[in-house]
């Protein structure tokens, strides 16, 4: 190895290392924060706050810490402590998309005072998602409201999401505005995410649109729910006006991962930042590596298992001959997890046509259930 390759390696180690270090603690904060909501979940409301309360500051879940934290208090019966997290919430981050939450938590501490909110037996989420199931079916009528109404209401925080969802798929009008107003910001961060993503599936374009008049850590949520989504063309036409290096070093990757080698290559031209253009070179000749050495395991491995990694490997990375291999290796293939691996990973990469030819050849029934399957996620466009 050259000397100059030498000390390009040394530097791309030494330019990556913050940034892993900080990845590492934000993931670290991220599955506490994870792990406090789903113990709130099963209402295991110390265990929420040890969560909350062990993870580090200057976290990206940080307000929203403090919202669940005062939730957690209030559930023990600790409404001082509760208030407490609320004023800490109002000082500490003034301008959170967590307050009006917050000041509805606050609001219904007050109208409870003195009634020993940890002494009331209540249903954990589940059970809570199945009662709300079956007021809406009760209810069609009012569906939008009741889920409304608990989506932006003082509940747990799986309940609150499958109301979201649920509100997502009534279908009109009202629910399809209410679902674009959380995806611009009328919500708590979580829904708002969580509304992106949604989004993503059925409605790209929407997505799309969302990116310019965000902040940035929404714009990376979006890079990120256009990649899981495969959308090449928005990608591309992102980094090619994005002003931050970062953003578009992120959309530049993500590319990478779910685009043709030409779409990176004509999206890299126009690139100055030198660091940037090193990093996403380094990353498509990682990538390469690692879609060859799935089609090896695809294409040649003795044991189903080894030939099913390779498949579901191959959900990244690549281009239209890695489809084309993936096809070819279906219409080959004896073992139905395999061929099972292999629909995954082309609906992964939205080669729908494909599913659909395999559709109409598959006599499996089993088969041709997870091809049919697979389809129903076509997202509109």
């Amino acid at each position: 190895m050259t000397s100059s390759r030498v000390m390009g390696r040394l530097w791309l180690v030494c330019a990556l290392a913050p940034a892993l270090a900080l990845a590492q603690t934000q993931e670290e904060n991220y599955q506490r924060y994870q792990d406090g909501q789903a113990s709130l979940d099963r209402l295991q409301w110390q265990k929420a706050l040890s969560s909350f309360q062990s993870m580090s500051a200057g976290n990206a879940q940080a307000e929203g810490a403090l919202y669940w934290k005062a939730f957690a208090f209030y559930k023990l019966g600790q409404d001082k402590e509760a208030l407490a997290s609320v004023a800490e919430l109002r000082k500490t981050f003034p301008q959170s998309g967590w307050l009006p939450d917050a000041e509805t938590l606050a609001a219904a501490i007050s109208q409870n005072a003195g009634a020993g909110a940890a002494a009331k037996k209540e249903p954990a989420a589940e059970e809570r998602q199945r009662a709300l199931d079956d007021r809406v079916r009760e209810d069609p009528g009012h569906a939008v409201a009741i889920l409304r109404a608990v989506a932006f209401g003082v509940d747990l925080p799986g309940v609150r999401q499958k109301a979201f969802y649920s509100l997502s798929r009534q279908g009109s009008p009202e629910a399809r505005e209410i679902e674009l107003q959380v995806a611009h910001g009328a919500a708590n961060p979580d829904l708002q995410s969580y509304a992106i993503s949604l989004l993503g599936k059925t409605d790209p374009k929407a997505v799309f649109d969302l990116y310019q008049p965000a902040d940035k850590s929404v714009k990376s949520l979006i890079l990120a729910v256009l990649k899981s989504n495969r959308e090449t063309d928005r990608l591309m036409r992102i980094a090619a006006g994005e002003a931050s290096d970062d953003l578009r070093y992120q959309a530049l990757s993500a590319l990478v991962e779910v685009g043709s080698e030409a779409q990176v290559t004509q999206s890299l031209q126009p690139e100055k930042a030198a660091d940037v253009k090193m990093l996403v070179e380094t990353h498509l000749a990682s990538l390469h590596k690692w879609v060859d050495e799935q089609l090896v395991a695809l294409r040649t491995a003795k044991d189903p298992r080894d030939r099913r990694v390779g498949a579901i490997g191959l959900t990244r990375g690549g281009d239209e001959s890695t489809n084309r291999a993936l096809i070819a290796a279906y219409s080959t293939e004896k073992d139905p997890e395999v061929k099972g691996a292999i629909v995954f990973a082309l609906s992964e990469r939205k080669d729908f046509s494909a599913l659909e030819t395999m559709e109409r050849s598959e006599t499996d029934a089993g088969l041709k259930l997870r091809i049919s399957m697979a389809l129903k996620s076509v997202p509109s466009q």
